[in-house]
């Protein structure tokens, strides 16, 4: 038995979490811009990269040691690549699957699309009063306690519903 631990285990969650980003940034949708892969994506960023590496490694976890891919002739990096594929592909078809729901369940082009809705909702729903606003310090500043530059990931809330305010 081989143990497979290597370079093509360490970077298959780096590119399973990156196309789940991609997935549910709406990559494949027809409104899709680049904004989507910058200060607005943050928080799906994170989620993806979270949740995405975790699923990864307890499935890989889960199938080392029941199924090989030993081929004759083939060299430990070959099996090694080989055995990332599987809890790639269920990962991304995971991650697939949640956004094509997310989509039609709420009608919009991307779970990240639905993060923003829901986060301008939420704050419109508040008005533009004192209540809000210590919301909104509180979220930004615990987003930065996790290491997350809040303003950044609340910037739509701030130029939809606060700077109007402020003109």
């Amino acid at each position: 038995r081989q143990r497979l631990d290597n370079r093509a285990f360490h970077y298959g969650p780096l590119f399973t979490s990156l196309i789940c980003f991609c997935i549910f940034s709406g990559f494949l949708s027809e409104s899709f811009s680049l904004e989507a892969f910058g200060v607005k994506g943050m928080f799906t960023a994170i989620v993806c990269a979270l949740g995405a590496s975790a699923l990864y490694c307890r499935i890989n976890r889960r199938l080392t040691g029941r199924m090989y891919f030993y081929a004759d002739g083939a060299d430990g990096e070959f099996n090694s690549s080989m055995s990332t594929i599987l809890p790639a592909l269920a990962v991304i078809l995971l991650f697939a699957v949640l956004d094509l729901l997310l989509v039609k369940a709420f009608g919009v082009e991307s779970a990240q699309a639905l993060f923003i809705s829901l986060a301008n909702g939420f704050f419109s729903n508040m008005g533009r009063s004192l209540g809000a606003m210590l919301l909104f310090t509180l979220l930004s500043g615990l987003l930065w306690f996790f290491g997350v530059h809040g303003n950044n990931v609340l910037d739509t809330v701030t130029q939809q519903i606060f700077a109007p305010a402020v003109a």
